[in-house]
């Protein structure tokens, strides 16, 4: 199960008790009927805030590149502990992209590359396990570093030496 598996790599990071409820319900306002109201209620303001960070800026007409940019937008504005739970994110959703359709994982995985460059200030250890886990699954399907490098308009490896991060 997707929530409970971001919330347990969440876990394994300094975190706070509501950056874990956050974990747990940050696909819930996308994929159910529940409002962002609904969880402010029931879980609080903080809880809310972290939740409306996470869930996709609603609508972006037009085809998916648009949107996934405004949403990438958007997610650089997020504070560091929203960024920690979208790299726990990123590591569940990406670790068997290639597996299941490497068609669209080709798209997918350049997206997460370049969402990367704007969750820097998230938890050190998942940046640099998300970086690694990109990457890797970029090579199970053929996809190259200078493909991806030539599609974000950014270096990876670079950023990761900048902030003494352990990442390729």
């Amino acid at each position: 199960m997707h929530p409970y598996r971001v919330a347990s790599l969440v876990s394994t990071v300094p975190h706070t008790e509501e950056m874990l409820a956050a974990a747990w319900l940050h696909d819930t306002v996308e994929d159910t009927f529940v409002t962002q109201e609904d969880i402010r209620a029931e879980f609080g303001e903080g809880v809310a805030s972290m939740v409306a960070w996470l869930t996709d800026v609603r609508p972006v007409m037009g085809n998916r590149a648009p949107r996934i940019e405004q949403n990438r937008l958007h997610l650089a504005a997020a504070p560091a502990e929203v960024k920690t739970i979208k790299l726990a994110d990123i590591l569940d959703n990406v670790s068997c992209i290639a597996q299941y359709d490497a068609q669209f994982a080709f798209t997918y995985l350049q997206e997460k590359y370049a969402a990367l460059k704007v969750l820097t200030q998230g938890d050190p250890t998942l940046y640099a396990k998300a970086c690694q886990t990109v990457l890797l699954c970029a090579g199970q399907i053929g996809l190259s570093l200078k493909r991806l490098r030539q599609d974000s308009g950014w270096r990876l490896a670079g950023k990761c030496q900048q902030l003494g991060r352990a990442c390729p």
